[in-house]
């Protein structure tokens, strides 16, 4: 780091300096202290509530499994023609449609 750059942090950390912080106030080391002097005075301390249970991991191919394997099943009780009789619209349409000119060659001459 070169001089400058440090002479600009240093005058960007004073910039943000506060003169005055008496109107903060710690509140965690003022609830420490208070559980510290309770637990010194044997008063029975009130535990934090315990954290929800945790949800239940899902394993993502095997639903992705499952759910493929519900899509076939449910692909073979509806009309099986019905995929082939798409394929040959599809293939009739193409058939139909005009076919793409060749994009030109351009030619260009090198300058040497």
């Amino acid at each position: 780091m070169s001089d400058e750059e440090i002479d600009a942090a240093v005058d960007l950390m004073e910039a943000m300096a506060m003169d005055h912080i008496q109107g903060f106030r710690d509140h965690y080391q003022d609830a420490l202290q208070e559980l510290i002097a309770a637990k010194a005075e044997g008063m029975k301390l009130e535990g934090a509530e315990p954290s929800p249970a945790a949800a239940p991991v899902v394993d993502l191919m095997a639903a992705l499994k499952e759910s493929m394997e519900q899509a076939r099943h449910a692909r073979r009780q509806v009309d099986d023609g019905s995929v082939h009789d798409m394929a040959g619209h599809v293939e009739r349409k193409a058939a139909k449609a005009p076919a793409k000119k060749p994009a030109k060659k351009t030619s260009r001459k090198s300058s040497v």
